[in-house]
């Protein structure tokens, strides 16, 4: 099983909430994880407003994650599929991103993984997997 990991569940790797040894787990038994390119910016912009205690380590981890990741590249046509899935999904302009990026990675192949609960509905809707990360 590939693994779609949206912002909220790269976060989890770096701060310790619920949830964090959960996507630990399935990180590690998965040989491929995909994200899109703009969850880098989501990503250092909550490290680096949030993480008041070893930031420059934990961005130096995170640094080396993203260059572990297949990250799908928004492009013309990624930008035109989250515009169509934002309208059927009502989902904010971020989020239908990140639907974009896995829709175009492989779709119902990889399974989403986010605590947003509103990404998880959406992407059920769209007939794609979601993990349980309870």
């Amino acid at each position: 099983m590939t693994l779609y990991l949206d912002s909220s569940a790269i976060i989890k790797l770096f701060k310790s909430e619920p949830g964090s040894s959960r996507v630990r787990s399935m990180i590690s038994r998965e040989r491929e994880c995909v994200t899109a390119r703009h969850a880098f910016v989501e990503v250092m912009s909550t490290l680096m407003r949030y993480l008041a205690n070893d930031k420059e380590a934990k961005i130096s981890e995170f640094r080396e994650l993203w260059d572990s990741l297949r990250v799908v590249e928004i492009d013309f046509l990624t930008c035109e599929i989250a515009a169509s899935l934002a309208d059927e999904t009502q989902t904010r302009s971020l989020d239908a991103m990140h639907l974009a990026a896995m829709w175009r990675a492989g779709g119902s192949s990889l399974t989403m993984v986010t605590f947003d609960k509103r990404l998880a509905a959406a992407t059920r809707h769209l007939g794609m997997p979601v993990a349980d990360v309870a």
